[in-house]
């Protein structure tokens, strides 16, 4: 074993993977050989069991011989000086040519000057190169020529800040949109419940709406529903259309008593949903085949949109074969789809659906101008193993790793999160065009965007395949430039970022956060402090507060307990931390309810009325407001690390969109929100 191990944290380093971290509580934990070993072959280092010495010579001969590196970054446009090897010539002279994004070709020669001549096996030094011109935003290529070498690398010329209006103190409301039940829709939200849920809230002055992912998802075969794994970041979810505003849809005798099924119970049928949808939008598809305005729109939208044609074929495949895309034949699971490997029908039926989608979810840039609350959408981390990104970008994605979290004081263990993670090498030598193009379908609609779990842009806990996921171990990531990325994206499109800073979080990520203008947030339940006495923290001003997110208690589940009572069911915990738990929330409450000037013990409903102004009345940008929260629902969306144990993104509100609409409680609390969003705001010495 020692002869294995040795050198194998200079590997690790070599390879950017953390050899230890601190946990929640302050402890080091160290990364243990066998998952380090596992995550750098994961990473392409040629590990054998006779140990690192031949990876290590492997590694730094590699390195050695990278002219220059793949990506660099000018913000506000000032390129650095660029560091690159070639042959150390004090007189080498180098030609410079810089391919802007618009096309235009800036040309010039410049000294290389000798900034490190002592080299590897006496052929190779380290050069500076100064471009002295100020770049245009946007992403350009460099292309360095050299007496014996040429050289390229991608330039990220970006602003400093992402994108925030001025003097912004808005508020909006959150639910899932499958939750999302109208007198129209099928049995789950859809695309217009979602505008007039906006339309609702704009009257009400609210200036967004919030829900969960609205990606593609697999609901046959596969069948995975989560929005958190769906089958592309770069494609949206057709059960979410409204089919009958679809172009060629007529309503059938035997439409009325499917929409009746789909809709009975409390729980989401996602099956039978998707496969009403499905049949219906053939029809509407079939019966529009004629019309020239119908063709023509799928054509335009076909040619516009990268990878749509792609992602049809694949899918429909998916259709025909109905496994996922690691049981394919070879040739398949290759990406060489032929026409004879699936059927026409299913092909144009996923072009005709994601043209729909676009075309339903584009209405929200229309409803803005009239009053209309804008869209906050949810990007997440990452994909279905199965889905069309992973298939599509084989080499980004690591084999036999997962993604997941450290241990912390519920999840002993540590989680594993099932989807594969993207490999920082692999991004930037592709020049990080899968995550631009994520970024761009998101915001073509959505003016707001979270990511989910923002502490990726600089590391990510690898959990190999075969151990338990306390072992696995922090793999770096370029946090510079996917910074880099999210701000020049979000400046391009005018939309405002917000990072889930939830957790295990770097103090490195809560500064580049701050230093780039990306919003965290500020979540009571997160906030409070019972231990020390503190009911929660005053809300800074570039942030999203709210009570609670999808993956906490609601309010009056919360307040109760009720998660503390699942967890002992669920057992994550044992008797005595049960009581404990109790004891301690029981403590919070009392605070809270100081806190707001509401006494002792009291009911949820004024605690919560007055927690929610207090939030509203705060420095806060923004203030995030879970519908359910207002009529006290307890039962939660998601409950973390179950799948199979609770009804993870199946439950419906108990109240219909019309029902909520109409609710002139709901509206009264909501305007007492908005009348506090709309006045200065309370300073910390004065807040609670």
């Amino acid at each position: 074993m020692m002869r294995r191990t040795r050198g194998l944290a200079e590997l690790a380093r070599l390879y950017n993977v953390e050899t230890a971290y601190e946990g929640m509580g302050g402890e080091r934990r160290r990364a243990d050989a066998e998952a380090l070993m596992l995550t750098l072959r994961a990473l392409g280092a040629p590990l054998d069991e006779e140990g690192a010495g031949d990876a290590l010579a492997s590694r730094r001969a590699e390195l050695d011989l990278t002219g220059m590196q793949p990506v660099q970054v000018a913000w506000d446009g000032a390129l650095p000086q660029v560091r690159a090897r070639f042959t150390h010539n004090e007189s080498e002279r180098a030609a410079i040519e810089i391919r802007l994004e618009s096309g235009e070709v800036i040309s010039h020669e410049c000294r290389a000057e000798p900034v490190n001549a002592r080299a590897r096996g006496g052929w190779t030094a380290t050069h500076s190169l100064r471009v002295g011109r100020r770049l245009p935003l946007g992403y350009h290529r460099l292309h360095v020529e050299t007496s014996g070498a040429t050289f390229q690398t991608l330039i990220i010329s970006a602003p400093r800040l992402a994108h925030a209006p001025l003097a912004t103190r808005e508020w909006g409301v959150f639910a899932p949109l499958y939750s999302l039940t109208s007198n129209s829709s099928w049995g789950t939200g859809d695309y217009g419940d979602l505008a007039r849920l906006a339309e609702w809230a704009g009257e009400l002055g609210a200036g967004f709406v919030s829900t969960l992912p609205l990606l593609a998802t697999f609901l046959d075969a596969p069948f995975e529903p989560s929005p958190y794994s769906p089958a592309s970041r770069l494609f949206w979810n057709e059960m979410f259309i409204d089919v009958t505003s679809v172009p060629g849809w007529t309503p059938q005798a035997d439409v009325q008593s499917a929409v009746a099924a789909c809709r009975a119970g409390e729980l989401v049928d996602y099956r039978g949903i998707a496969a009403l949808k499905r049949r219906e939008l053939e029809r509407a598809r079939v019966a529009s085949a004629g019309d020239a305005a119908v063709m023509q729109g799928v054509e335009q939208f076909a040619a516009a949109h990268a990878h749509v044609t792609s992602y049809a074929r694949f899918r429909a495949v998916c259709d025909h074969r109905r496994e996922g895309w690691h049981a394919w034949p070879a040739r398949l699971k290759q990406g060489d789809i032929r026409d004879g490997d699936f059927a026409p029908e299913d092909f144009e039926y996923h072009l005709f659906a994601q043209w729909q989608a676009e075309q339903q979810l584009g209405a929200f840039g229309a409803a803005r101008h009239g009053g209309a609350a804008s869209l906050y959408l949810d990007m997440p981390l990452g994909v279905n193993p199965d889905g069309y990104d992973a298939w599509r970008y084989p080499a980004l994605f690591a084999d036999g790793i997962s993604a997941g979290a450290p241990p912390d004081p519920l999840f002993t263990g540590g989680q594993d999160w099932g989807f594969r993670p993207l490999i920082p090498e692999a991004l930037r030598t592709s020049g990080y065009v899968y995550l631009i193009e994520t970024l761009r379908h998101h915001f073509r609609h959505a003016p707001m965007l979270r990511l989910d779990h923002v502490m990726s842009l600089y590391r990510l806990f690898w959990v190999p395949h075969g151990i338990e996921a306390k072992r696995g171990v922090y793999v770096r990531y370029p946090e510079d430039e996917l910074f880099a990325i999210l701000v020049l994206e979000s400046a391009r499109h005018k939309a405002v970022v917000i990072g889930e800073d939830l957790g295990t979080v770097p103090a490195a990520v809560r500064r580049a956060m701050a230093r780039h203008n990306v919003h965290r947030m500020h979540v009571v339940q997160f906030e409070a402090a019972p231990e020390a006495g503190e009911p929660a923290s005053v809300p800074d001003e570039d942030v999203v507060a709210s009570l609670n997110t999808h993956d906490m208690p609601l309010f009056a589940g919360f307040w109760r307990g009720s998660e503390i009572d699942d967890q002992l069911d669920l057992g994550l915990i044992d008797r005595e931390a049960h009581q404990a738990a109790l004891e301690q929330r029981a403590k919070l409450r009392l605070l809270l309810s100081r806190s707001v000037g509401a006494g002792g013990e009291v009911e949820p409903g004024l605690v919560r009325q007055r927690l929610l102004e207090r939030l509203a009345a705060s420095p806060a940008r923004y203030v995030l407001v879970t519908l359910e929260d207002l009529w006290l629902e307890e039962r939660p969306q998601n409950v973390p690390g179950t799948s199979s144990e609770r009804p993870n993104w199946r439950r419906r509100l108990s109240r219909s969109l019309n029902e909520i609409m109409e609710d002139a409680a709901v509206r009264r609390m909501l305007n007492a929100i908005g009348e506090r969003r709309r006045t200065p705001p309370v300073s910390a010495e004065n807040y609670g």
